[in-house]
């Protein structure tokens, strides 16, 4: 196990994606500017017009992801994640209402924000 410790500053910040955001590279975005390789994405929803993801395929080794993509109108129930390192990792609930398909893995670079999506991040300096 691995533990990441909060040392010095922590920020809370609300991130407001808008038509055409990438999700990912915004929260990468939002680390260079703040200066933060650590943090958590503690609440995450919205609609995306393009989901890549990916979600795993074995619970034994050797462990396999399989990607997929989606498009159509995708409504985000829930984002929650880390960032360890300066790398995100988010894991989602999506739902593709033109497919009435349930989506639940992890976000991919390339999604794109259809109208709105709102990201809650707690940024802070850390030890490991």
């Amino acid at each position: 196990m691995k533990t990441i410790s909060a040392q010095g500053p922590t920020r809370a910040l609300l991130l407001i994606l808008e038509r055409g955001d990438d999700p990912i590279a915004c929260i990468k975005e939002t680390l260079a500017r703040e200066g933060a390789r650590n943090g958590l994405v503690t609440a995450g929803l919205g609609s995306f017009s393009l989901l890549k993801m990916h979600t795993i395929s074995t619970a034994q080794p050797p462990a396999r992801d399989v990607y997929m993509d989606t498009s159509g109108p995708i409504e985000v129930g829930s984002m929650l994640g880390s960032i360890a390192d300066g790398e995100p990792h988010v894991h989602l609930v999506a739902h593709n209402t033109a497919e009435d398909r349930t989506y639940i893995g992890h976000l991919e670079p390339g999604t794109v924000v259809a109208w709105r999506a709102e990201l809650g991040l707690i940024l802070f300096d850390a030890t490991s």
